[in-house]
């Protein structure tokens, strides 16, 4: 038990400094999404940080295109040290890229996902988030529509000097040949 509270099932997703697990909120009674900082880099802040900031920045994003993010935080270790955690709204659905390996998406649900991603940056540019690097590989494809959830590389952009600001996205163009059906 995690947190006197998560029951840990199993582990469902493998980061560079985090492993996800699917687990049971026994005080909500639900299945949620449990990261979990690797133990061997609790005391490595950059490591923290990584796992930190993408959770912060899904929850100032209330929309239906992101995880909801129920908590975060640390938790303290035995040996005095403390291990980062993300408990998050546990998903389920294919990854756009796998998805786009099999051929191009029907037109009405390729709208669909351009719609939700293009939802998710109009409200991250609002509040000064930039995602840097969204790719299919990032958004998964869920029964209740497209969820943008690789939030590792953005940031919250702040104004440089003279009423300027930083560049809000920068876009990662995928390339695929065009078909006789992609198009209605």
């Amino acid at each position: 038990m995690f947190l006197n509270r998560y029951v840990l099932v199993e582990p469902i997703g493998q980061g560079s400094v985090a492993v996800v697990y699917q687990a049971e909120d026994t005080l909500n009674n639900r299945q949620v999404a449990v990261k979990l900082l690797e133990p061997s880099l609790a005391d490595n802040r950059r490591a923290q940080e990584r796992l930190r900031r993408p959770a912060e920045i899904m929850s100032l994003l209330s929309d239906a295109g992101v995880p909801r993010v129920y908590e975060a935080g640390t938790a303290p270790l035995g040996d005095g040290s403390a291990l980062g955690y993300c408990v998050m709204e546990l998903l389920t659905g294919e990854a756009l890229d796998s998805r786009l390996a099999r051929g191009p998406l029907p037109w009405l649900q390729a709208i669909r996902v351009a719609a939700t991603i293009a939802d998710v940056l109009t409200l991250a540019h609002a509040q000064s988030i930039a995602l840097r690097v969204l790719g299919p590989t990032g958004v998964l494809l869920t029964a209740d529509g497209a969820k943008i959830v690789d939030f590792d590389a953005a940031m919250v952009v702040v104004p440089a000097k003279q009423g300027r600001t930083k560049p809000l996205l920068v876009l990662k163009c995928v390339q695929s040949k065009p078909t006789s059906n992609s198009l209605p």
